[in-house]
């Protein structure tokens, strides 16, 4: 009888251990697995955010983690610096904010997320060229480090493109 109740008892303790562990076995949807961390690196050219003049500046920058691309190709420049959180909600998955100075690199370390499809990068620039205020692209799947140098009026992609 107690060989019958311990026999039952480890039965028990190996399903409940096995059905902790990976509800996929029993047919179970487990939770998404959450994507690698992405560093982001953040150059500062020294003639950063110049205004047309000799001097540089600082930059505020924004980085976004979202879900789709839509609302963030389509925002302006001074919209999204007013209401960024407002333009991009349905989209919005994850939003830094940060200073960078000229001549200077900042690496930026994000957890991953199973719904950010598209990652953007957002200078406050003073003076811009364009669209180039802004760096839109898919979140990287392999090479989880993108590095983008921020000059005077524009933000572009270093390496790989």
């Amino acid at each position: 009888m107690r060989t019958l109740a311990r026999l039952a008892g480890s039965v028990s303790l190996v399903l409940v251990c096995l059905a902790g562990s990976s509800c996929s076995i029993f047919g179970g949807g487990g939770s998404t697995p959450q994507p690698e961390p992405l560093t982001v690196v953040l150059e500062g050219a020294e003639d950063l955010n110049t205004c047309g003049r000799d001097a540089a500046n600082a930059l505020a920058v924004r980085i976004y983690q979202l879900g789709a691309s839509t609302a963030a190709t389509a925002i302006p420049q001074a919209r999204l610096w007013e209401a960024d959180e407002e333009e991009l909600a349905k989209d919005l998955v994850y939003r830094r904010e940060l200073f960078l100075n000229p001549g200077t690199e900042q690496a930026c370390e994000l957890s991953g997320h199973a719904e950010a499809h598209y990652l953007m990068v957002a200078g406050n620039f003073c003076q811009t060229e364009g669209e180039c205020w802004r760096w839109i692209g898919p979140m990287p799947e392999k090479d989880r480090k993108l590095t983008l140098r921020f000059g005077p009026t524009c933000i572009e992609q270093v390496g790989k493109k």
